[in-house]
């Protein structure tokens, strides 16, 4: 908002003015009485309170001073005789005392206290806990403008979260002297972690030009958060919006991060996974997948045996539910994770990793609803190449059939797992082009003219 060419007329002393503890009839007549219901014991008070009120006066000097600091830098202050007896005020504006107090901190004021880190966490807490209590759009994007700017260390937010998620450490040494009792009913109130608090740090977290010094090692605390929140017991209400939160914010972080940056060890792959599997939001999914295929293409030989359980899971997920979600969830695994773990390999560094993809699914098959196998199975082809793939798949289908121990054992049982394979294949291929399949049963046809006639058993 610009006052530009303007001429702001301020009443400073409504600045404090709350209708519950002043006069109805004389906005300057204090009425103690009120304050001493404690009603409002923070309320700010008059100057002329007394003692027994210098708190409340405390911050009313406080908020007067930031307010004068702000109209002597930013405007002309003219005397009060300057206005005529018909002046009229054709705007009148309401500027909440944290907007004015907000933007006063500066990179510079920040950096200025760079020698005294508690000073900085604590003006970090302040903006967070400012943030997080605002009921106005107009001062939360400012508190976010105003953060976005501060050359922030990792050692910010690894301290900030820890007050949060560790309460019970913050206090440990300050009463020594008390009772077992006493100390058990004060841990079991200190580790009930308040969710709520975290939110807006890690909101920040969304913005690219966000300046962290070392921002790698925020991604291990956040695994833990994510850990954390989905082995709470106490169901709260963030749940779902803290699991979608991490996970955005650590898509952010490997996207900004370099390659010798990136520790394969730290990215926790199952923690995603278990996400997934508690989850009934597709968004929250969404994010997860995405996470997922950005560690694919930073770690695809971590990833490819996290393939496996991810085809067992959704595969599972449809065998019991069959509804449209779960079968989404398949369908966003198969287009964004599974090209992610080749996409910047070349022919010869492709191929093994495709054929062990394809040897998944088969492995897989059954676990997957029989109206779904031909759509999902198209749909992989699809998504890794049809005509340099396709032809993994049945050698690999009749393999796993002839090497089974339960097929060796009995001839019935193998000859129906062959007929079932083979009608299996056949209506799966009618899906693709003839010159797609020519090319695959060429492939096919060249193994099988290289297999040996009789297995040499040792």
């Amino acid at each position: 908002m610009s006052f530009k060419d303007s001429i702001v007329l301020v009443d400073v002393y409504s600045v404090h003015y709350d209708h519950e503890l002043w006069g109805p009839d004389d906005p300057y007549v204090f009425l103690p009485e009120r304050h001493e219901k404690k009603r409002h014991p923070m309320a700010y008070l008059p100057f002329g309170a007394g003692p027994r009120h210098c708190v409340g006066m405390r911050f009313a000097l406080i908020e007067m001073k930031i307010l004068l600091t702000r109209m002597l830098r930013e405007y002309s202050v003219l005397p009060g005789n300057h206005f005529e007896s018909n002046f009229h005020i054709h705007d009148q504006t309401v500027i909440a005392p944290e907007e004015v107090w907000i933007k006063l901190f500066t990179p510079e004021m920040f950096s200025s206290l760079s020698s005294d880190f508690d000073k900085q966490i604590q003006l970090i807490d302040e903006c967070f806990l400012l943030w997080q209590r605002s009921k106005s759009s107009q001062l939360t994007t400012t508190i976010k403008t105003t953060l976005s700017k501060f050359p922030f260390e990792a050692k910010h937010f690894l301290t900030y979260w820890k007050s949060i998620l560790e309460p019970d450490n913050q206090e440990n040494n300050t009463n020594i002297q008390q009772n077992q009792n006493e100390v058990t009913s004060k841990n079991l109130i200190n580790t009930m972690i308040n969710w709520k608090n975290l939110i807006p740090s890690l909101e920040i977290l969304h913005n690219d030009q966000l300046l962290i010094n070392n921002r790698h090692e925020l991604i291990r605390p956040i695994f833990r958060m994510l850990e954390k929140s989905l082995n709470e017991t106490n169901e709260f209400e963030q749940k779902t919006y803290i699991h979608q939160l991490c996970t955005t914010a650590l898509l952010n972080l490997y996207t900004q991060l370099k390659p010798d940056e990136c520790n394969p060890d730290i990215f926790n792959s199952e923690i995603v996974m278990e996400c997934m599997r508690r989850t009934n939001d597709l968004h929250t999914t969404q994010q997860c997948l995405m996470l997922l295929s950005k560690g694919a293409q930073l770690f695809p030989e971590k990833l490819i045996s996290m393939i496996m359980a991810m085809f067992a899971f959704v595969g599972d997920r449809l065998v019991r539910k069959d509804d449209l979600y779960s079968y989404q969830v398949m369908e966003k695994t198969i287009k964004t994770v599974i090209p992610s773990l080749y996409k910047e390999k070349n022919l010869e560094q492709r191929r093994p990793i495709l054929a062990k993809i394809t040897h998944v699914f088969v492995t897989s098959l059954a676990h997957l609803p029989a109206h779904r196998r031909q759509d999902i199975f198209r749909m992989l082809m699809e998504s890794i190449g049809q005509d340099e793939c396709l032809w993994f798949a049945p050698i690999q289908l009749f393999d796993s059939i002839l090497l089974s121990p339960i097929n060796k054992k009995n001839e019935e049982t193998l000859k129906k797992s062959l007929i079932d394979a083979n009608e299996q294949m056949l209506n799966s291929f009618n899906q693709f082009s003839s010159s797609t399949l020519l090319i695959s049963l060429t492939r096919i046809l060249n193994v099988l003219l290289n297999l040996p006639d009789q297995i040499t058993s040792k």
